[in-house]
């Protein structure tokens, strides 16, 4: 992984190849199923336990599940994770032409300038995200249209 993107912008995408059984668990709406399925890829050895080791030693990852959809969803705030030393998020959106909204907004802290859009990434893609511990925040905007199915988490 080239770190040099995180270095330079504070954040970086790479593209993963998912086990089969990630989209076969949301096709079926198996959250409880498809979190012992990330819990796995996230432990020691797994798939995007070993891209994340290459930026920072990995001490915790924390993770959740983030549903937002466009009949219920609202505007995120700006908040900047706290003394995390990465956020990741992991894109579970199996068909992005079904969504709209739920772009990353993402900034340096006091620098409205500096404000980047990231729309949501397809299938697959890590987004690994400087946080405020490096002097970034961020929030989502709303979806407006679908599911926006996001794998979010921190390391420490």
């Amino acid at each position: 992984m080239n770190t040099r993107a995180l270095q330079e912008v504070g954040f970086q995408q790479i593209s993963l190849e998912l086990p089969e059984e990630v989209e076969a668990l949301i096709n079926e709406e198996n959250y409880e199923g498809l979190d012992r399925c990330l819990n796995k890829l996230l432990s020691r050895g797994g798939l995007l336990y070993q891209a994340l080791l290459v930026l920072t030693p990995i001490h915790q990852i924390e993770h959740l599940i983030a549903i937002r959809e466009g009949e219920s969803d609202e505007e995120g705030i700006w908040h900047d994770d706290g003394s995390r030393d990465f956020a990741f998020t992991l894109s579970l959106v199996l068909d992005l032409e079904q969504l709209e909204g739920g772009v990353l907004l993402f900034r340096k802290k006091g620098e409205p300038e500096s404000l980047q859009s990231i729309p949501t990434a397809p299938y697959g893609t890590l987004t690994i995200l400087k946080t405020g511990k490096a002097g970034y925040e961020h929030r989502v905007q709303k979806v407006t249209r679908g599911r926006r199915i996001i794998c979010v988490g921190w390391v420490n």
